[in-house]
């Protein structure tokens, strides 16, 4: 059965290129894949075969906007400098996200599932507006626990702006958590997820990974992330060629 799969996430390398193997997967496995980020990253994603809608704004926006409502946000230590990204990603984003693809959902794109960077939380809260399953994709290491906490209170003010009173579980969880990094390289944090939401790990992890020649490239990626969240982290990732078309997608559900 193909199905139609939303890929949500903000429009950053660090934020599109994790998503990009399981899209790929996706798309070669016969289901239809859309894309939905900021405008910056639709042309590459359209040069790699995706339709992608402009869905939320950027993280660089987001950063913007928080400090022009509370300029002290860019005046917090280093150890504190982490509220500032819960406002940028449980606020400005997940607000903004959530403004764009509610609509998308209920009326225009007829999803079957959507996944959705960790980080983007929006996207879990229109899916759960729109009755869809939603898998939350991990970037890196697992966000720790008094982040998410924050972000999901954060979400849930965001939510109640759009009549809904209450979020099921974590939104870092969602219905599954797709875990893409190896256990050796992640703090000393209980496991993930802590909602009860199912976990998938690679089973790969540890094994030395070659690209053999004439096979499909595999690219080391490292970026910045933000001013609200001054680190860098890497991520492997395999993709194909670009592909013309966008598979199909339909208004309709079959």
């Amino acid at each position: 059965m193909s199905l139609r799969i939303l890929f949500c996430c903000r429009p950053a390398y660090g934020h599109v290129y994790p998503l990009l193997p399981l899209a790929t997967a996706c798309r070669g496995a016969g289901h239809r894949v859309l894309f939905g980020t900021g405008e910056e990253f639709r042309p590459g994603l359209r040069e790699l075969g995706f339709r992608a809608e402009r869905v939320g704004i950027s993280i660089d926006e987001a950063d913007r906007l928080a400090l022009g409502e509370d300029p002290g946000l860019n005046a917090l230590p280093r150890e504190e400098r982490w509220r500032f990204g819960v406002v940028v990603f449980g606020d400005v984003l997940a607000r903004r996200t959530l403004e764009d693809l509610r609509p998308l959902l209920e009326h225009d794109l007829a999803a079957d599932l959507v996944v959705y960077d960790e980080t983007d939380v929006g996207a879990a809260a229109a899916a759960h507006l729109a009755g869809v399953p939603a898998v939350a994709h991990s970037l890196g290491r697992q966000v720790p626990a008094p982040v998410r906490r924050a972000v999901f209170e954060r979400l849930a003010e965001v939510a109640r702006a759009h009549d809904v009173q209450a979020l099921p579980g974590d939104p870092f969880d969602a219905n599954a958590y797709l875990d893409i990094c190896p256990p050796s390289l992640q703090d000393n944090l209980p496991p993930s997820p802590a909602s009860g939401s199912r976990c998938v790990r690679s089973p790969r992890w540890g094994r030395r990974m070659r690209c053999p020649t004439g096979s499909r490239a595999l690219v080391r990626a490292r970026w910045p992330i933000s001013r609200s969240a001054p680190t860098y982290r890497g991520t492997w990732a395999r993709c194909g060629r670009p592909r013309s078309g966008w598979g199909g997608w339909t208004s309709t559900r079959s």
